[in-house]
């Protein structure tokens, strides 16, 4: 198999990454936040096709730079439009938009359970959906683009609906098809799609928002989750600290990505969380943003960060997306490569390491030196 990159892009609160093989100059994007920075890393990369955009729920820390993405990404020149939109939610049918009867957007697609998701969504509790809202934008491309909208629930041989070699190292492993309409009583994150991506030799587990209800009903469906990275659900929060250690126990990952944003209000990641992973001084922590649980105000340090990291991608042509102004980035984008072992390529461990003894005095961000991981 060729190799395979995985980039979490340094978005802030929300997800955004991007699977890609630069031999085929083939990608998949697994949700997005800011197509902006989707398509600037697609060029760095030399991308030519992108195979197809997954939506993991229907959040819109999730899904709310999709519309643009897959509108935008067809005017880029050397590069086709999108392939395939895939996620579990029906978007190519929704209800009329301006009709007042019809049910609130946040009763058809409620909150996290923290309320955490509101935020990020137009419009506000208990209104109407707005036609310039994320996810009417959603709709529509979907109403034009019908052929190309899939859903995605897994079965014993569920296949993505993508071509190509790139979809060859992806495995759908969540939500299942018969225990759906059960698990989104519980709530949208424990549908979230969760996928195992395999490289030559080494894996990612990628679980979206899933929460712990989600968690256990795909640990009694999978024989075996183990994976050299997990991508830790729902920005470090949701997950109690047994509830976690239950999880790295199942994963046993030599990294874990948490995707966070600094300015968050609601105690991402969560105490819980680090203190799970404190207990396994074998696993590389890397956090997009830092957040105040590793400096009491970390607005503070956000000007001489930024500033390193600018100096950074100009020496070294590391990816950097400049974060907003309440944002102050840690290990920011995260480029891993699959090959026989997972491959850290952004950020260089030494700059890393700098950014966090520096600026972070209670960073909870550490750099394990293990066999099992090849830091370059």
């Amino acid at each position: 198999m060729p190799v395979v990159k995985i980039a979490f892009l340094d978005v802030g609160q929300g997800d955004t990454t991007v699977i890609s093989c630069p031999e085929t100059q083939e990608a998949i994007v697994v949700d997005c936040v800011d197509s902006s920075s989707v398509l600037d890393y697609l060029e760095k990369e030399h991308i030519k096709q992108l195979r197809g955009v997954i939506i993991t729920h229907l959040h819109a820390d999730h899904y709310g730079d999709v519309a643009d993405l897959l509108n935008n990404c067809a005017d880029m020149v050397g590069i086709q439009g999108c392939e395939v939109l895939a996620t579990t939610e029906d978007v190519v049918n929704p209800h009329d938009l301006h009709d007042s009867r019809k049910k609130s957007v946040s009763k058809k697609y409620p909150p996290d359970g923290d309320g955490h998701s509101y935020v990020y969504e137009q419009p506000q509790v208990g209104t109407r959906l707005s036609p310039s809202s994320a996810l009417a934008k959603l709709y529509l491309w979907c109403k034009q683009n019908e052929r190309k909208c899939e859903p995605l629930k897994a079965t014993p041989h569920a296949k993505l609906p993508m071509e190509g070699t790139l979809v060859q190292s992806l495995k759908l492993l969540h939500p299942p098809h018969v225990d759906y309409q059960k698990l989104r009583m519980q709530g949208l994150n424990n549908i979230s799609v969760v996928l195992r991506v395999t490289g030559n030799g080494s894996s990612a587990l990628l679980t979206g928002d899933l929460e712990p209800y989600g968690w256990q009903q795909l640990k009694a469906k999978s024989s075996n989750l183990a994976s050299d990275i997990l991508k830790f659900p729902h920005h470090g929060g949701a997950w109690n600290e047994a509830q976690a250690d239950d999880l790295l126990s199942a994963i046993q990952p030599s990294i874990a990505v948490i995707a966070v944003g600094s300015n968050n209000t609601y105690d991402h990641p969560k105490a819980d969380a680090f203190n799970s992973l404190r207990k396994r001084t074998d696993i590389h922590l890397l956090c997009t943003q830092a957040t105040d649980q590793c400096q009491s105000i970390v607005h503070n340090e956000r000007s001489a960060v930024v500033s390193k990291f600018k100096m950074q991608s100009e020496k070294n042509s590391a990816f950097f997306i400049r974060p907003g102004q309440k944002q102050c980035p840690c290990a920011g984008t995260i480029i891993i490569e699959l090959d026989d072992k997972p491959r850290i390529l952004q950020p260089i461990p030494s700059f890393h390491e700098d950014i966090i003894q520096v600026h972070f005095r209670e960073h909870k961000c550490y750099r394990a030196n293990l066999s099992a991981l090849s830091l370059v």
